[in-house]
């Protein structure tokens, strides 16, 4: 008998370093940020075009990375891009404010292109806010010209089919898979599911169809060849649940995805 408690105790022990560990290195690897970089091949991508480099941004969810956002700010400005691509749900659903976004956008010292696309946590009301800061929200396709080439950049919106001249770019904050026209799609929304486990990946996902348990991992993250285009899914920065207490990431590093174009 006494072997046996010796043992118990050893377990509980065991079991307890182990929650321990888990738990420390959680609370470190929420709050670093990973540099993700991703070449993307665009079928007639003009040579005026190759290279284009976009600076992907997502779900917020109102976390902060150091003091008024210090290191997230160290992040973005240590990286060299043509635009911002924001795709919403920048804030917590727990708070009634966006300061930890617009700390970020304060921060950032290339700030001539930024565009913004409202996620399905992001409240209406601070619209004007988010415009002020010096984001683009969309409201209309945005043209970049190189000559005589385009590069178009708008919001995907479902049943809504986008017909340009030129290379086509829909940021939507959820993943849609559907075929609009366009050539590149960059969402978010899933956080490459927020708790992952090691050697495995995603345990849930919200998808448009409805919650969406053990999914297939090729979709959950990264690049995802769809029917006749291509999409982009971040895993994003931050993390939300109704309950607060679960409001965190496991073993899933945060963030930023930095996304050349070529040919």
């Amino acid at each position: 008998m006494k072997g046996l408690k010796v043992k118990n105790i050893k377990t509980i022990i065991l079991i307890i370093t182990v929650i321990l560990c888990i738990t420390t290195y959680n609370i470190y690897d929420n709050n670093r940020i990973k540099i993700i970089e991703q070449n993307i091949k665009i079928n007639n991508l003009p040579q005026s075009f190759n290279n284009f480099t976009i600076l992907q941004i997502t779900d917020l969810h109102g976390k902060h990375f150091g003091e008024n956002q210090k290191k997230l700010i160290e992040k973005i400005n240590s990286i060299d891009y043509d635009i911002i691509a924001i795709t919403g749900d920048i804030k917590n659903k727990h708070e009634d404010n966006i300061d930890a976004f617009l700390d970020m956008i304060n921060g950032i010292k290339n700030k001539e292109n930024i565009f913004f696309v409202m996620g399905n946590g992001d409240d209406e009301k601070f619209k004007e806010e988010i415009k002020n800061s010096g984001c683009n929200m969309l409201e209309k396709p945005y043209e970049f010209k190189r000559g005589n080439d385009s590069l178009w950049i708008n919001e995907f919106v479902l049943k809504q089919p986008f017909d340009k001249n030129g290379v086509k770019i829909g940021l939507s904050h959820i993943p849609i898979e559907s075929n609009l026209g366009y050539d590149l799609v960059l969402s978010g929304h899933y956080h490459g599911g927020q708790y992952r486990i090691p050697f495995y990946g995603a345990l849930f996902v919200p998808n448009i169809n409805g919650n969406c348990f053990l999914p297939k991992q090729s979709e959950v993250s990264g690049l995802v060849k769809r029917d006749g285009y291509i999409e982009y899914i971040s895993k994003g920065l931050g993390s939300s649940c109704d309950i607060k207490a679960l409001e965190f990431r496991l073993f899933n590093t945060p963030e930023l995805n930095v996304i050349k174009l070529v040919n």
